[in-house]
């Protein structure tokens, strides 16, 4: 029995690195073909800035990790069930503490994202800024602190 749950572990563990190289190669297709999309549209809704280190005076846009991030997100919420698989169906040895950990992780990073779209849309100052670390990191200091 035990080699057999062995087995079972070794084809769980092979099959989180599968899927999560299938997800992040169409995460990269994605978020490729959306950059190249989303350009002109930034361009057009006056988003953007210039290089300044460049000689020509072509727009950037800024919004751009926006996209990146966004699709990120998609991939990671998709690849949320495929490192718990192996406990599906088994509720007391399910390891609640890493599910958390992630999902906050998670959290945290859609907060810094929204807040750095709010900066880039909004122009926000340096003073308040200061402020988007703490409010990212919330969720997480609060599973830390409640998982010990």
């Amino acid at each position: 029995m035990k080699a057999l749950s062995c087995f079972f572990f070794q084809i769980m563990t092979v099959l989180t690195v599968v899927m999560n190289v299938i997800l992040s190669t169409l995460g990269y297709v994605a978020c490729r073909s959306l950059i190249i999309e989303y350009i002109p549209i930034f361009i057009q809704r006056k988003m953007y800035g210039n290089d300044q280190c460049k000689k020509s005076d072509d727009p950037v846009p800024e919004p751009m990790g926006v996209i990146c991030a966004a699709v990120y997100l998609i991939v990671m919420f998709l690849f949320i069930p495929f490192p718990f698989a192996e406990w599906i169906g088994s509720e007391a040895t399910f390891p609640y503490s890493k599910f958390l950990a992630f999902l906050s992780g998670l959290i945290s990073i859609c907060m810094a994202i929204l807040l750095g779209f709010a900066d880039d849309v909004l122009d926000l100052r340096w003073r308040h800024k200061l402020v988007f670390p703490t409010l990212s990191s919330l969720p997480i200091l609060m599973v830390y602190y409640v998982s010990g």
